[in-house]
């Protein structure tokens, strides 16, 4: 399996994955005895295990990492609470986004917190629906958690996450079936936010590292909801790799115990507040998150960008917050950001394709199946970086002097010619739709990140940030939709005046040129690409006009006469995209720059030639003379 690299690792991580979320029931119709089966779970943990140290490859390490995390140890098979929430529903119907199933609204509003920022209130959250089950009387949920917990309506309508911004509303359904599978979701929050997990790791791994991180593990453990606890975790791990990264030995339980402490402090920071840190404090939480995903160091070119952000944030020689060093961290910061995507879209697309192929030859349900990498991109430390880059970013780019824009993916580059008609709505409200036969830009006031985006959509641009590992960032990145945010309100009220027209945008270094677009409905189909799953309907074809001239000039570039690429020279003009090629030269700076100049050869020009060559016309007719014959 290592021979076979980053690929051959996805391959295993994703059928270990599909298997723990029981798509893969290898014991249907077989027969065993349980000590056979632990005997075989030991051993794939082991060599698992070991793959996860002697791998070559960064990304092989991380998915053998992560298929570690699914296999039977002790405390649980790995199942987050992620993953949990998605199991529940769909093994009882409830519908999810926009499949079909029970309608349950306070299970969808949860659904997206707990995808996005779990913390230990959802503990008791769900100790209140629990009880709500039971009685059936909605008020009772409501009661349940101010008694118990002093949680009001307020609190859970503030808790805004997903793409639903009103936050946990409810109501529920009295869905009484959901009891059980209640339970059993019950303890695996208690087990991850009460850090159950990093006890039983401990208990098996007691005994295998140095005595003085065994001691200060354990102090950790006993003070786990202490403000210190996160950061202490990155700095023990990165002592404990010593011992199953880099020693001899590469004991499977403090592997498992070094992936519980990665989870625990990842749900920290999912549930840190930023609101009283000083961006000097945010920029430090930022280096740590960091560190977290570093201590393998399975990933080269954010370990490259994260030396760069480590000089910069500490005494590189140039004032603190002054001009010239908030460009250099921004610079810093744009190489964490790009190193950030370039992993994680390699990690989607590596497990997407085995999860895909199993899928099919094994018919899973396709619900399992349609995002599986996104979802393994989502379940990942890197995650966390994500969160606490947008939360520093802003204030950087402000103190550098930078544009507004934040660009998340950066589109086809067919849209500096013709992107489509502006169209103010929110992307959530145009699910399912498609605009392949006339492309829109979407501006979006709002983005909650697990929206899809609507075939013939070319951009998206939001007045709210952009989570650079959200699903939507990921799909955009991936399908070649411009995903770019304006904060500015400004900007934004720019933007909303150009609703209904026909634009292009060009990116000018860091900004978005949003202008108007000469070519109109004639490049519609160009930009866009047919319809999914159809073929373009109604297509006619032009007829040849007569041309008595053998070379043309963009003054008789017309329909008929020249085709549509020399037609859109003529109508092209001055652009803002070619501008950004003059800085490459100072004589291109200097004047107005111009599309260049052009000729074409008429259609009918190749037929007039022949017909011009009599010698030539009689060799291109004896071919189907002598098949006539």
């Amino acid at each position: 399996s290592q021979q076979a690299g980053p690929a051959g690792a996805a391959a295993i991580f994703a059928t270990l994955r599909l298997s723990a979320i029981r798509q893969l029931p290898w014991y249907a119709g077989g027969n065993y005895q349980g000590k056979d089966m632990a005997h075989m779970q030991e051993v794939v943990a082991r060599r698992v295990a070991l793959a996860s140290k002697t791998a070559e490859d960064g990304m092989a390490r991380q998915f053998y990492r992560a298929a570690l995390a699914t296999l039977p140890r002790g405390g649980g098979n790995g199942d987050d609470i992620r993953l949990g929430i998605l199991q529940l529903m769909r093994e009882n119907g409830i519908k999810e986004g926009h499949r079909p199933g029970i309608e349950d609204p306070f299970i969808a509003q949860w659904h997206q917190k707990l995808h996005s920022n779990t913390t230990v209130d959802d503990i008791y959250i769900c100790e209140a629906y629990l009880h709500f089950l039971h009685t059936g009387n909605w008020d009772d949920f409501w009661t349940h958690l101010y008694d118990n917990h002093g949680l009001t309506r307020e609190d859970l309508a503030s808790m805004k996450a997903g793409w639903r911004t009103e936050g946990i509303l409810g109501p529920g359904n009295h869905l009484p079936q959901l009891i059980n599978p209640m339970k059993h979701f019950y303890w695996i929050l208690r087990i991850t936010h009460g850090g159950g997990n990093m006890d039983s790791a401990m208990d098996f791994a007691r005994g295998n590292m140095p005595e003085d991180v065994q001691y200060e593990i354990e102090d950790m453990l006993a003070n786990r909801d202490e403000p210190w606890v996160p950061n202490k975790i990155v700095e023990l791990r990165e002592r404990l790799s010593g011992t199953w990264r880099y020693g001899d030995d590469c004991n499977r339980d403090v592997v498992l115990l070094d992936i519980a402490m990665e989870k625990f402090f990842r749900n920290k920071i999912e549930g840190l507040s930023v609101a009283g840190m000083t961006p000097d404090e945010r920029l430090g939480q930022l280096e740590y998150t960091i560190r977290n995903v570093m201590v393998g160091q399975d990933f080269d070119r954010m370990g490259a960008a994260f030396e760069f952000f480590r000089k910069a944030n500490g005494d590189c020689g140039l004032q603190r917050w002054g001009p010239e060093w908030s460009k250099v961290m921004d610079a810093a910061l744009e190489g964490i950001s790009l190193a950030m995507e370039y992993h994680m879209d390699q990690m989607c697309e590596l497990s997407q394709y085995p999860a895909d192929v199993i899928g099919l030859q094994a018919e899973c349900d396709e619900q399992y199946i349609l995002n599986f990498g996104e979802e393994v991109v989502r379940g990942h430390s890197m995650f966390a970086v994500s969160k606490m880059l947008g939360e520093t970013r802003p204030t950087v780019r402000q103190a550098a002097g930078r544009s507004p824009w934040d660009i998340a993916a950066a589109g086809k580059p067919e849209i500096s010619l013709h992107a489509g008609k502006i169209t103010v709505v929110s992307l959530e409200d145009i699910q399912g739709m498609d605009y392949s036969a006339d492309p829109i830009v979407v501006l979006s006031a709002r983005l909650g990140g697990l929206e899809d985006i609507p075939p013939g959509v070319t951009a998206v641009l939001t007045a709210s940030p952009v989570d650079l590992l959200s699903h939507i960032a990921i799909r955009a990145r991936q399908t070649g939709v411009l995903l770019a945010a304006m904060p500015d309100p400004g900007g934004w009220a720019d933007l909303m005046t150009k609703s209904g027209e026909g634009v292009k945008i060009d990116v000018v270094g860091e900004e978005l040129v949003v202008s108007a677009s000469e070519l109109g409905v004639a490049a519609a189909a160009s930009v866009a690409g047919p319809p999914t799953g159809q073929y373009i309907e109604g297509l006619t074809l032009t007829p040849k006009a007569d041309c008595a001239e053998w070379v043309v000039g963009p003054e008789k570039y017309a329909e008929g006469i020249v085709g549509g690429k020399s037609q859109s020279l003529s109508a092209l003009g001055f652009s803002t995209t070619l501008s950004t090629f003059g800085l490459m030269s100072e004589t291109m700076k200097v004047g107005e720059l111009k599309v260049p100049s052009s000729s074409a050869l008429p259609f009918n020009s190749f037929e007039r030639a022949l017909l011009a060559d009599e010698p030539t016309l009689e060799k291109v007719a004896l071919p189907p003379a002598a098949v006539s014959a």
